[in-house]
């Protein structure tokens, strides 16, 4: 893969990110998509599976509240969740070839006006300084050839009444 190619993938999720944070500010706002991807998982399996995609060898268990919301795949994989309370989640495939320092690093310079919350070896947590600050907080998971990117955004004002949910959804993300 050339190196370009990768800065394209990188480019594609800030602005994904970045229009999931204008979104989270009005979330009465957005349209509700009812993604009938033959990869999503059929009624009888809701229980166990919200959505499993076979050629990423990704699976992410039932969250109670959780659905997903849209999907994008080919070389790159881009999937979207939304739950009752307001939170985002949006898990990403990047290819291995940058540590984790490296695209922690080019997230950080790619959402600009910031507030670092937390950066350690396989978390970067911030909240953007706006008016009704949304908070972030990105997880790094490798497996095999791909790097997966756990983004989660609420907004910052109600985010320890949240982060169950979270941590429940995490928990549920499973790599084969």
């Amino acid at each position: 893969m050339r190196i370009w190619e990768g800065y394209i993938w990188l480019a594609l999720l800030l602005i994904t990110l970045l229009a999931f944070l204008s979104a989270c500010g009005d979330a009465e706002a957005v349209k509700k998509e009812d993604q009938g991807s033959t990869k999503s998982v059929n009624q009888s399996e809701q229980k166990q599976d919200i959505y499993q995609n076979e050629a990423f060898n990704l699976k992410v268990q039932h969250s109670d509240g959780w659905k997903l919301e849209n999907e994008v795949s080919g070389d790159k994989l881009i999937v979207s969740f939304k739950n009752n309370n307001n939170v985002k989640a949006i898990v990403t495939s990047v290819a291995t070839e940058k540590n984790f320092s490296e695209i922690k690093d080019e997230l950080k310079t790619g959402v600009g006006n910031i507030e670092i919350i937390e950066d350690n070896q396989k978390q970067l947590s911030f909240k953007s300084n706006l008016e009704n600050s949304i908070r972030t907080d990105i997880y790094l998971e490798k497996q095999d050839e791909y790097t997966f990117v756990y983004t989660f955004m609420t907004p910052n004002k109600g985010y320890q009444q949240v982060k169950q949910y979270i941590d429940g959804f995490r928990k549920n993300i499973k790599l084969n």
